[in-house]
């Protein structure tokens, strides 16, 4: 869990330097990134940790994760609208068919947005007890065949950001 929020903050990072965010916007989405997997906490380790198909009853507990770790933070008072609604965003996708709130297209945070990708993407490369990782190529190729899910210009911005590492970077 750990290696994949700093993953995915970094990814995340890259995305918003292609982008040309502001420092400040950097600063906001980089801590939402961090932050956006602690309501993972709230989980018995063995659902995060899984050998297998979550069960339905198992599932519904994951899919409860942003709004846990939106609580969390929102209960310390020192984390920005910003950084809590791409935490408990970034599961959505535009076609409606994410979590937990079902949002559509532009009501769908835009760090959320950007984190959506670098976690899909750290997800498929990363080797889980359950499958092998993808290479990054097959990584890219399934988030651009998935097209529909995401924003494009993010889209966009992460292919060409990647397209300047070498395999293995």
């Amino acid at each position: 869990l750990f290696t994949h929020v700093v993953n995915v903050a970094m990814l995340a990072l890259i995305i918003g330097r292609q982008l040309k965010l502001s420092e400040d916007e950097l600063k906001d989405l980089g801590l939402a990134a961090l932050l956006h997997e602690i309501g993972m906490t709230k989980l018995e380790y063995s659902i995060y940790d899984h050998n297998s198909q979550l069960s339905k009853e198992e599932w519904e507990e994951v899919k409860r994760h942003p709004g846990y770790s939106v609580e969390l933070l929102q209960n310390s008072g020192s984390f920005s609208e910003k950084v809590l609604t791409g935490i408990m965003d970034h599961h959505e996708r535009l076609d409606g068919s994410g979590y937990p709130l079902h949002k559509h297209g532009p009501n769908i945070c835009y760090f959320a947005k950007i984190i959506a990708v670098a976690d899909v993407y750290d997800a498929c490369i990363s080797r889980r007890k359950y499958r092998k990782p993808l290479t990054p190529r097959q990584a890219l190729k399934n988030l651009l065949g998935h097209s529909q899910l995401f924003d494009l210009e993010i889209l966009r911005a992460f292919v060409s950001a990647m397209a300047i590492y070498p395999i293995g970077s």
